[in-house]
């Protein structure tokens, strides 16, 4: 019986003790900091086996609680063995969905380009994820991406119960779109937060079904909004380093959300000064340039810089709709069609592009702004 004021946190091995007990318990699990699963308090029976993947290091079983006790736990000896629980072969990559969804026409105007049969990607950034939790407005707003051919989406997951992002990723594959857990705060530079947030990916990644894992980490880390220095690019630039070899060390994929000014920003990577942007191409599998204009000679002007990186990364421009700064940063003041126009010329370009070879995209920013454009 977990009891008090907080809900008690378990840990295990690849994190495997919670989901085996919320499994027994019909419970739903909420991810915590320092990639803790959190149950709620109550009172939990059933029968959980004890594999190699469920004890601790040092032999511990993992159990914490936070504010909460553990009022009754026995422990019976069963028969053991060997086996270990099956892993997928490669944990990166969702199986394919045994569903398929066929969208419902709204009634709006819809970005034309198929990345289907034209290659490319068009991916979305979904920072609210109070729609991700309700069925039915996520469903509506999957079946709007969906009709404009949107292949990703940039979820922020954090606050999600495992069973609510489990099910918005299999909801999204469905719907023949794949999910990144979007995350990131200019502070990471200072504080060790990117730890943190890779326990808690990890975390869900090693207990996800195959066809409910994240494709990647999708980073937002803008340290210019706590100071345009040389020594915050520095600490950045060291940040993307370290986030690069643990998520690959860990067999996943990380993308990151750039400005288009980067360019002009310089590190210190392996005793020498050289350009941030090569850092980040060394070090990324994605590059999501924030290359916010309203044209498309304006979209490609600015990224000029960052698309011969495109041989080391895949590279995508994103564009905004929504913004008070000036008319020509979104497209909110000329809504859905132009905003369709342009981004049908991007990827036509992008598509020509030789110096592309590991892919390219566009993505828009983001789902509730883009939604509420006018359709003219």
């Amino acid at each position: 019986t977990v009891n008090g004021d907080a809900h008690v946190c378990l840990n295990g091995w690849n994190n495997s003790v919670a989901p085996a007990i919320a499994a027994a318990a019909g419970a739903s699990l909420v991810l915590g900091e320092e990639g803790a699963m959190l149950l709620p308090r109550g009172t939990y029976t059933g029968s959980i086996p004890i594999t190699a993947d469920t004890i601790g290091e040092n032999g511990r079983f993992g159990i914490v609680g936070s504010g909460a006790t553990i009022r009754t736990f026995k422990l019976a000896i069963g028969e053991g063995g060997e086996t270990k629980p099956t892993q997928p072969t490669n944990p990166t990559e969702p199986t394919d969905p045994t569903t398929t969804v066929t969208p419902v026409d709204d009634g709006q105007p819809h970005f034309t380009y198929n990345t289907s049969t034209n290659n490319g990607s068009l991916g979305v950034w979904w920072w609210q994820n109070n729609y991700a939790k309700d069925e039915t407005q996520r469903d509506k707003r999957l079946n709007f991406l969906q009709l404009n051919h949107v292949t990703e989406i940039y979820l922020s997951a954090s606050g999600m119960s495992l069973d609510q992002v489990a099910s918005f990723i299999r909801a999204a594959g469905s719907r023949g779109m794949r999910v990144a857990w979007l995350s990131g705060d200019a502070s990471w530079i200072n504080n060790g937060g990117f730890d943190s947030f890779f326990n808690q990916f990890n975390a869900y990644q090693s207990q996800a079904a195959a066809d409910a894992k994240f494709y990647a980490m999708h980073l937002d880390v803008e340290p210019h909004l706590i100071g345009n220095t040389d020594a915050n690019w520095q600490l950045y630039s060291e940040l993307v380093v370290h986030a690069g070899e643990k998520m690959h060390a860990a067999g996943y994929k990380i993308e990151w959300d750039i400005p288009f000014w980067l360019n002009e920003k310089t590190a210190t990577y392996k005793g020498s000064s050289t350009g941030l942007l090569n850092v980040l191409a060394a070090n990324a599998d994605t590059l999501c340039l924030m290359s916010y204009r309203d044209t498309a000679s304006a979209i490609l002007g600015v990224a000029a810089e960052e698309l011969p990186l495109g041989t080391n990364c895949k590279i995508i421009l994103g564009v905004e709709t929504y913004s008070v700064e000036a008319n020509y940063v979104s497209f909110r003041e000329e809504g859905k069609v132009a905003m369709y126009t342009a981004l049908n010329e991007v990827m036509n370009t992008l598509a020509g592009k030789a110096t592309l070879t590991n892919g390219y995209g566009c993505a828009i920013h983001h789902v509730e702004t883009w939604m509420s454009l006018k359709n003219s």
